[in-house]
């Protein structure tokens, strides 16, 4: 269904590095989606900061939110900062469907509320823990109660929302489910070349809930060679880094924000990729670089809970202290059959466009068109 309405693309929290170079997932995902709505016919606009929107491919902006600076902006500035864009969201936009590339359900309530003019969709990486293994009674109904509140405001607040794992659960009538990323062979083709059989890559940011340092450690002096590329946001664990990996020839560490090109060449030359979580950080979220390895043939390599979480078929582990090398030498062929299944299936770019164009219908239906 297109309309006379436009669909607003949406990046509330749009955050940035001290180069004002956009950083993190969203981005990404706004062009790719940017480009799926123009050819489902819909009128685009992208809502973002000004320096998004400097580096957005397309014109049809509107620059209205303001950014967040990572290892700069403080939490309660960042809280502010958010708080203020979902207000300048629901003051300059009237009318039309509200698309957000992503939602936290703890801030559902800050969404502007719809109307008759003006519906809401959002996609959702993760939902709220309801449960914990280590919760006494109390604090067992305490979580789901707190689970139900932000739930009950993100169905109030959206027409749809898009899951990007089914295993996430939601209280909204309208739930579909889109990976993070859509395959497309033209895109990825152009990065794909011969594998390093040895070679294991870690890339993006390198934050306090990735397990750099026993990576490093379970790496230092073998066979593989270990690459990370990413910008360490804790100069203590950079320094560490850097001191065990001291007259390693097999570890290469690079602190800087990666290049959308070095990255996919990265991923593309590896025959690895480590996904070093914390697992209970990363508890029922979704992994965009998991994805984006299985396009290009990287065999992933992560905690076990992690990656049965996100029905990604690779090299498990329960610690990173014990994960056995020996298994990156068995024959992986299964895992590589398995990602060419997904990349034609649930990941193909016409499901993909299905599920955009259904989201959109649902809100689109509700919306009066005069």
């Amino acid at each position: 269904m297109t309309t006379n309405k436009p669909v607003y693309l949406i990046d509330y929290n749009c955050v940035v590095d001290n180069n004002s170079m956009p950083i993190g997932h969203t981005f990404g995902l706004a062009k790719k989606l940017f480009d799926l709505l123009l050819q489902l016919g819909h009128e685009v606009i992208y809502v973002c900061s000004p320096e998004y929107a400097n580096k957005f491919p397309h014109e049809s902006v509107l620059p209205i939110l303001t950014c967040v600076t990572k290892g700069q902006t403080s939490i309660e500035q960042e809280k502010e900062i958010i708080k203020g864009n979902f207000a300048a969201i629901n003051k300059n936009i009237k009318d039309g469907v509200l698309f957000f590339t992503h939602i936290n359900p703890m801030i559902a309530h800050l969404m502007p509320k719809q109307n008759k003019r003006r519906k809401s969709i959002c996609i959702c990486f993760s939902n709220i823990r309801k449960k914990k293994s280590t919760d006494n009674f109390v604090k067992a109904i305490l979580r789901k109660l707190f689970f139900a509140y932000h739930n009950t405001f993100l169905k109030k607040r959206a027409s749809a929302v898009i899951k990007t794992n089914n295993r996430l659960q939601f209280f909204n009538k309208n739930v579909l489910f889109m990976p993070d990323y859509y395959y497309s062979e033209n895109e990825y083709a152009r990065y794909k070349c011969e594998k390093q059989d040895n070679k294991v890559a870690c890339l993006g940011q390198n934050n306090e809930y990735k397990k750099i340092i026993p990576l490093i450690k379970k790496f230092k002096d073998s066979k593989y060679q270990l690459v990370i590329r990413g910008k360490f946001f804790q100069e203590e664990v950079y320094q560490e880094a850097v001191r065990l990996s001291e007259g390693c020839s097999n570890i290469v560490i690079e602190n800087n924000n990666v290049s959308e090109e070095v990255y996919y060449h990265e991923l593309a030359s590896s025959k690895y990729c480590a996904l070093p979580y914390d697992t209970d950080f990363y508890f029922e979220r979704t992994t965009g670089v998991g994805i984006e390895a299985m396009f290009l043939d990287s065999i992933v390599i992560g905690p076990k809970e992690i990656l049965q979480f996100n029905d990604i078929k690779g090299i498990e582990y329960n610690s990173i202290e014990d994960l056995d090398l020996d298994l990156l030498d068995k024959d992986n062929s299964d895992i590589l059959d398995n990602y060419e299944s997904k990349r034609q299936n649930e990941y193909s770019e016409s499901k993909t466009k299905q599920v955009i164009s259904e989201a959109i219908d649902l809100a689109m239906s509700k919306v009066r068109q005069n």
